[in-house]
């Protein structure tokens, strides 16, 4: 698809538009499955004397 623009000159330039939808770039991945052995892990560390610190 092939547009017009005006630039700040005023003049008219032409723009064009990728061809491929764009949405795919800019919608986030859904949510993966849960780790389940990582999640463990990490609320073992938590647990321990000054977790996460």
């Amino acid at each position: 698809m092939t547009e017009s623009q005006e630039d700040p000159a005023g003049e008219d330039r032409p723009t064009t538009t990728p061809p491929d939808p764009t949405h795919e770039a800019t919608t986030p991945p859904g949510n993966p499955d849960i780790d389940q052995e990582a999640l463990d892990e990490g609320r073992d560390k938590l647990d321990q004397a000054g977790g996460g610190h």
